[in-house]
């Protein structure tokens, strides 16, 4: 659907629709859950502990790190506020508590009318936006359903480009890693995509090849949130845009990585194998040399005094602890003797079941 670039850009999103679609690799996941510590939020490696941190979120999905929390009620009129900021209420069936039905939400704001006002264009934004925060980003384990509580927070545009959406994302994506360590566990949800491009950047030997490098062009493309989907489309860009659109995330190289599913490295035990025989000249612990962050878009950089932050990462219920601290080597820097973690694992029991309405 088309919606004004530099609109979304100001919102904070222009760097995550830009990424578009990349395909999964489940068992790359699934290896690196194995190696997920949740008393230190790292994985332990054989040269080390490794962790994703606001910088990988930053530069490699461009979201902001550095701005409001994520945090409001959670018990409102879902169905009330959906006809305030979309402009139409749900049939009762797709909405469940403060989810609301991805398909629902696509069918209905699909296509943008030809005569649409200011107001319709805002409320089309905003559709758009939570299908793609629910899609990939803030995505439950359903795959079906996008949660109403961000939607407040798309009220008013330019409050919305204050918030700190990369953190929020990092701490949604610590709790399903933290949770997906559970033996009984069988499904994971959250940015994964960020998951998997940080591994390819510092593992060289499990990377596939990158058929060619990703042109600059001035338009969002129209990604499917869902990942369903991986054809694009252009979108609208005003002809008296005061400023050129800039360029995508560090993410988006691997747009047109070479698909090697028929590969032996993409079988779980040879990940696995991989990862126990890792040589220290298979890590590569800064991928974001100063040449690279020189060659990005501003807003890919603009958060970097909170990089290496020892803080709490909140999203509504969720608090999570950022450790970069234990990753020293990451920032160039050499690692001492980490403290002991001052995560509490019962935090993982905070979620919003049966507390929304």
């Amino acid at each position: 659907m088309p919606v004004l670039s530099h609109t979304f850009s100001e919102l904070g999103f222009y760097g995550i629709a830009k990424l578009g679609f990349i395909k999964m690799d489940w068992a790359l996941i699934t290896a690196l859950v194995e190696r997920w510590r949740q008393e230190t939020h790292t994985f332990h490696l054989p040269h080390g502990e490794m962790t994703i941190t606001l910088q990988d979120v930053e530069v490699m999905l461009g979201l902001p790190v550095d701005g409001e929390v994520l945090v409001g009620s959670t018990e409102l009129n879902w169905s009330g506020l959906c006809l305030q900021l979309l402009g139409v209420s749900p049939p009762p069936n797709k909405l469940d508590g403060s989810r609301l039905n991805m398909k629902w939400l696509q069918d209905t704001f699909g296509v943008l009318p030809d005569d649409a006002n200011e107001v319709t264009v805002q409320q089309y934004t905003r559709a758009y936006i939570l299908e793609l925060l629910g899609g990939s980003y803030f995505a439950d384990k359903s795959g079906e359903k996008v949660h109403l509580m961000f939607l407040p927070m798309l009220e008013d545009f330019d409050a919305a480009g204050r918030y700190s959406w990369g953190s929020a994302v990092l701490a949604w994506l610590y709790r399903e890693l933290c949770r997906a360590t559970d033996p009984d566990s069988c499904d994971i949800a959250g940015a994964l995509i960020l998951v998997q491009l940080w591994a390819w950047s510092r593992f060289p030997h499990i990377s596939p090849a990158i058929k060619s490098i990703q042109p600059i062009v001035n338009a969002v493309d129209d990604v499917n949130a869902n990942a369903d989907a991986d054809a694009d489309a252009d979108v609208e860009v005003p002809a008296d845009a005061a400023q050129p659109l800039p360029g995508g995330p560090y993410g988006t190289k691997w747009r047109n990585a070479k698909d090697i599913k028929d590969v032996s490295t993409h079988v779980l035990e040879q990940y696995r194998s991989d990862f126990s025989r890792q040589r220290p000249d298979q890590v590569i612990w800064e991928p974001y040399t100063d040449d690279v962050l020189s060659s990005l878009p501003e807003y890919c950089r603009i958060g970097q005094e909170v990089w290496r932050s020892v803080t709490p990462l909140i999203c509504f219920q969720i608090v999570e602890w950022h450790l970069p601290n234990r990753a020293l080597r990451q920032f160039g820097m050499q690692q001492d003797i980490p403290q002991p973690a001052n995560t509490d694992v019962k935090l993982h029991d905070c979620d919003l079941r049966g507390k929304v309405h």
